[in-house]
């Protein structure tokens, strides 16, 4: 039997739980909101930041939210804030939580 994806249901309030826990944000559903349209229109305002890909899907963005620099897990397949990172993903190469995957051209 194939694993059910996650849906926006479940992903909001999971991401709200870890702005909070890492970061002491109450998040809101319009700012989620507001960011996951950012990240989907490519939008260059300084608020948000593409810091590396984590595989074919998942990509880890730096946001500012409420005026603190907050780093998420972005799934673009399924358009939606996988999680809230701890600031030390910030860098690929110094974290236990992710491998960024490198682009190969071919």
């Amino acid at each position: 039997m194939a694993k059910k994806k996650k849906t926006d249901k479940e992903l909001f309030p999971h991401t709200k739980k870890r702005c909070y826990e890492r970061y002491g944000i109450e998040l809101t559903r319009k700012e989620y909101d507001q960011i996951i349209s950012k990240i989907k229109r490519d939008i260059k305002d300084g608020q948000i930041t593409h810091l590396y890909k984590q595989s074919l899907t998942r990509s880890i963005f730096k946001v500012k939210v409420q005026d603190k620099d907050v780093i998420i897990c972005y799934d673009k397949s399924r358009k939606l804030i996988m999680t809230a990172l701890p600031l030390e993903c910030e860098d690929p190469d110094k974290n236990s939580y992710t491998t960024s995957y490198e682009v190969q051209n071919d």
